[in-house]
């Protein structure tokens, strides 16, 4: 009996400490976590290159849906689009993609914010040689993926051998356009 009080106690012990510990290294981090999650200058330049700066935008997103968040974007007090993140089911799992849509109706830009593609070819997708494709596309009819280069501005030519990691980011992208059609195109206050 009294070995096993004597064993609770040490691990008692170890419990706490190991807790304390944890506790310490979280706040130690936490700022660090958190500025990881928001766009920097130079991302936000790549996604909208008019915007100076993205606030929330309150909205209700279904949690079964593929977005994930929607960012207002200002230059100085003049709305000019909308970031919305969306995730898309890749080749090896999710893709996670932030598309810039400006008020004007068109994709502003791309950036792959995370994926599990398969390094050296689905990976390509987060490449500007595939990203820049996106900039200044039509948003009407949504997006098309060919297999070779195109001068529509509905098409971008996909990554070869990534067929379905560029699918994916299409349908992500397609999404996003939808979701601004929907709920945010000529929305009340959209070009406050």
């Amino acid at each position: 009996m009294k070995e096993n009080i004597k064993l609770g106690v040490i691990l008692l012990i170890i419990t706490a400490l190991s807790g304390l510990i944890l506790g310490l290294s979280y706040e130690g981090t936490k700022e660090a976590i958190e500025k990881n999650g928001k766009l920097d200058k130079k991302e936000l330049s790549v996604i909208m290159p008019e915007a100076e700066v993205v606030k929330d935008k309150k909205i209700e997103l279904s949690k079964e849906g593929s977005i994930n968040e929607v960012l207002e974007a200002y230059k100085g007090d003049k709305k000019v689009g909308y970031l919305i993140n969306v995730t898309s089911k890749g080749f090896h799992g999710d893709i996670q993609t932030m598309v810039g849509i400006s008020d004007a109706g068109d994709v502003t830009g791309i950036k792959i914010v995370s994926h599990s593609e398969t390094p050296g070819v689905g990976s390509k997708v987060e490449k500007t040689d595939f990203t820049n494709k996106f900039k200044e596309k039509k948003i009407e009819k949504g997006i098309k993926l060919t297999k070779t280069p195109s001068g529509k501005d509905d098409e971008v030519e996909g990554v070869t051998g990534a067929t379905v990691s560029s699918t994916a980011v299409v349908g992500g992208v397609n999404a996003a356009i939808e979701f601004y059609n929907n709920n945010l195109k000529g929305a009340v206050g959209a070009n406050e």
